[in-house]
């Protein structure tokens, strides 16, 4: 017996629910709906001086995942707007939260969802 025989939806008579190719295409819309989208908080400073990238994160909806990129630092937060402000404490330093575009289905971005 493994994990799938116990899974809660999985009955040995049921029929595959579709072909293949059609499944693979709404495992894909699936994906893409769900999908997190990406952020970093980038750090300015003073005024337009310098910029860089703090934090990576991931907003899953009820919650943000955010990694440092200097290591060593890793959050959960109610939200990528909760993790910004914890990134805004220090003096001459402006955090700002940046969304990375999505890429659409034609190989282009688009900036929100």
């Amino acid at each position: 017996m493994n994990a799938l025989d116990e899974h809660p939806h999985r009955s040995v008579e049921q029929e595959p629910l579709c072909g293949e190719e059609e499944f693979a295409s709404v495992l894909r819309e699936l994906v893409t709906r769900d999908a997190p989208r990406v952020f970093a908080i980038v750090e300015e400073y003073r005024v337009r001086e310098d910029a860089w990238v703090a934090a990576w994160g991931i907003d899953l909806g009820d919650r943000a995942e955010v990694l440092c990129v200097e290591g060593g630092f890793r959050l959960s937060t109610e939200s990528p707007d909760t993790a910004l402000r914890l990134f805004s404490l220090t003096e001459d330093v402006t955090a700002h939260l940046v969304w990375v575009p999505e890429v659409t289905a034609d190989g282009g971005t688009s900036g929100s969802r």
